[in-house]
């Protein structure tokens, strides 16, 4: 046995031995150029961990190929990089500034592989698609490694990636605890880099004028408003389902505003959090965006417009000028100024301003539309009545008379919002450089005539419905991208998937010609999947929700996992995709949503559906993450236990209607039980939840429920035991 044991010793060292000759243990050489720029200083490092990681073999970064036998990877681009350069020579391809690719190649005689890109930032993504070619696979949540990783092998890579999509956009800031609003600084650090891996090329930071972002005085009222989300920190303690994701705390609270509590400290921790974001956005090579409504003010200037009204989008918590103080009377645009003034002068290192157009907004649209003509921003040969038309006749949400509402809204307030942005404080950075200013929530009918608002001429567009390509004879180009929604829906809890969404409107937004889209999530986790496939598919546009997921789970998981999990997401997604829009008050977790539901009466027609959707998709989740390994089983597990807490909420909201209906019969014992029933149920949904929480999405959500849904239970039975 002993003697077996030192021939086996013997034979393996031989092995060893041989391989070393073959130079197959050798480290693997990362050459950059000797002053190579960040990114691609930073895209070499990570070429350097994944094959610490996949491979478990050690790399090497130089600015030469050493002489030595040994695999090498060229790094960069012919500008700076001389080896790669000297590979390649004339080799190079013609790229877009968002070009890269994965080449092998000679060198001297030996094989090596170019990772290059136009841009550093391209060269970056280079490195990203070649850990995705190794097995690798980046979602928002972290990256994956392959299952059974491929032999390591620098031979037979021949492609060129160009997008179809320039402009592919993240949300990073929102008005909600189950979203960014809720990521501390090294959270939006982690995220940022992984939106870099999965090529993003913004970020897209959306505020609300009630958050502690900017501070600003105007004729003596200081701006005091500082909430992250409206209700502010939410309870945690004492019987909170679930508790235990919050390791002891007695609030949610974003963790970078814990204990700050005065409108300075808050201020200060609102700058340091988006200064910190946008820095960290440049660091990968993405570009900042921050987008205001700036006709919304905080509640507390309500002074300096006598004639206000509540905000449509902000309710109590800030005002809007009301019908006798249009939006281009004196006051109102100074206002408007002194907010925008202080936040460019706060963040002058964000690369572009995004204004929101008023949604309801009063004033002689057919007006405004010969002055928009006379001054050129709209074209002469436009005709209102034909605009009018279009919006009554197309499909969808913004049609009929609600569409000519929207539409004629939009037309009056555009001459104030154009005078607005070219105001000088507004128009031009401090060191008198121009300012690129685009419009959010431009009317697609509106989009597609070649708007002439913003200084540099662009806007933006952020709409899920069909859309029409820009007009004959438009002469501008416009920069205008879709919007995607991919926040969760229905009770709160239900991760929505919106793929054969996403995929149609990937199609339409390339036959349109538009520059890309925005995405937006009130949860990250359970838009992972669906922010997964739309980095895939921006480069790739034949590419199908299905096989993108098969790709995902195959590599992570290993087989006979993927048939299932494509199941289970297809369950709620189809059984969602029936849901009337006008049943659902919101589309995260508040208290009116709950109210809505737990004091509602019947179900609609679609709930059953849906539930048992949930039910079925959990089964085949939990089938999966039985047959997943490694890395995968935590996908598997995590969809899960969302689908699980869906399931269990759902069946919360049943018994309490349950319960209703038998208190209107006067049956008090069963109302009660009814409701002792909802709450073991909601609880056992946040524990569910709980167990694979794993960022501050998840726990806000967790807070929320427990603060609009729980808790609303506990006083339904103190009543209803009265």
């Amino acid at each position: 046995m002993k003697a077996a044991r030192i021939l086996g010793f013997a034979f393996v060292s031989v092995l060893a031995t041989a391989a070393a000759c073959r130079g197959e243990d050798a480290a693997v050489t990362i050459v950059i150029g000797k002053e190579a720029p960040p990114l691609e200083r930073l895209a070499a490092e990570e070429i350097g961990e994944t094959i610490d990681k996949v491979f478990h073999r050690k790399s090497q970064i130089l600015d030469a190929v050493p002489d030595k036998e040994g695999p090498a990877i060229l790094v960069g681009s012919p500008r700076s990089n001389a080896p790669l350069k000297a590979a390649l020579g004339d080799a190079w391809p013609k790229l877009s500034d968002q070009g890269h690719l994965l080449k092998t190649t000679k060198l001297k005689g030996r094989e090596v592989l170019v990772v290059g890109g136009q841009t550093p930032v391209a060269t970056y993504w280079g490195a990203s698609e070649l850990a995705h070619r190794w097995g690798v696979r980046s979602l928002l949540t972290g990256n994956y490694l392959p299952f059974e990783p491929p032999p390591f092998s620098l031979e037979g890579f021949d492609e060129v990636l160009e997008p179809s999509f320039k402009v592919r956009a993240w949300t990073l800031m929102d008005g909600t605890p189950v979203g960014p609003a809720a990521w501390s600084l090294a959270e939006q650090k982690r995220i940022i880099r992984q939106l870099a891996r999965m090529k993003f090329t913004r970020v897209v930071l959306d505020l609300e004028p009630w958050q502690p972002f900017v501070s600003f005085e105007f004729n003596g009222v200081k701006k005091t408003s500082t909430l992250l989300w409206p209700g502010g920190p939410i309870k945690v303690d004492g019987d909170t389902a679930g508790r235990a994701v919050f390791q002891g705390k007695t609030e949610f609270d974003n963790p970078d505003f814990v204990g700050k509590k005065t409108p300075e400290e808050r201020f200060e921790a609102g700058k340091q959090l988006l200064s910190g974001i946008i820095d960290e956005a440049h660091r990968y090579g993405l570009t900042a965006t921050i987008a205001v409504s700036p006709f919304d003010f905080p509640k507390e200037f309500q002074s300096q417009l006598p004639d206000s009204e509540p905000s449509v989008e902000n309710g109590d918590l800030a005002v809007i000028p009301g019908p006798k103080a249009p939006l281009y009377d004196e006051p109102v645009q100074k206002l408007a100024i002194a907010q925008l003034k202080a936040l460019i002068a706060t963040y002058p290192t964000m690369d572009t301003l995004v204004i929101g157009l008023p949604l309801d907004m009063h004033g002689d649209a057919e007006a405004a539309w010969k002055r928009l003509q006379a001054t050129g921003t709209l074209p002469e040969t436009a005709l209102y009545e034909d605009l009018l038309k279009g919006a009554k006749a197309r499909k969808g949400l913004l049609s009929g008379d609600e569409g000519i509402a929207l539409i004629s809204g939009q037309v009056a307030a555009i001459p104030a919002v154009r005078r607005l942005v070219e105001h000088p404080d507004v128009s031009r950075r401090a060191n008198g450089k121009l300012l690129d200013v685009e419009l959010i929530g431009v009317d697609p009918l509106l989009a597609r005539l070649g708007l002439r608002v913003t200084p540099t001429g662009t806007c933006s567009l952020f709409v899920s419905d069909p859309l029409p390509a820009p007009a004959p004879g438009s002469s501008l180009p416009l920069k205008i991208t879709g919007g995607m929604d991919w926040s969760d829906m229905i009770v709160g809890v239900t991760p929505r998937f919106h793929f054969q969404e996403t995929a149609r409107s990937f199609k339409e937004l390339r036959t349109a010609g538009w520059s890309g889209f925005t995405a937006m999530s009130s949860n990250l986790g359970g838009s992972d999947p669906t922010a997964y496939f739309a980095s895939r598919a921006a480069f790739d546009s034949q590419l199908t929700p299905e096989a993108c997921v098969r790709d995902l789970i195959d590599q992570v998981a290993g087989e006979g996992v993927a048939d299932r999990v494509v199941k289970a997401f297809r369950l709620v997604d189809e059984a969602a995709d029936a849901v009337n829009l006008a049943d659902i008050p919101v589309v995260v977790p508040d208290a009116r949503l709950y109210a809505r539901y737990l004091t509602g009466g019947a179900a609609p027609e679609w709930w059953a559906t849906l539930k048992d959707a949930h039910l079925k998709a959990m089964d085949e989740m939990y089938r999966a993450n039985t047959r997943a390994r490694d890395g995968g089983r935590e996908l598997t597990l995590y969809f899960a236990r969302r689908f699980e807490a869906a399931y269990e909420m759902m069946n919360a909201i049943d018994t309490v209607r349950e319960g209703n209906a038998a208190a209107a019969r006067g049956e008090k014992e069963k109302h009660v039980e009814s409701i002792e029933k909802a709450i073991e149920s909601t609880y056992a949904s946040l524990n569910a939840y709980a167990a694979i929480a794993r960022d501050s999405s998840d726990r806000g959500t967790i807070a929320l429920v427990n603060r609009a849904g729980y808790r609303v239970l506990q006083k339904m039975l103190e009543d209803a035991d009265k």
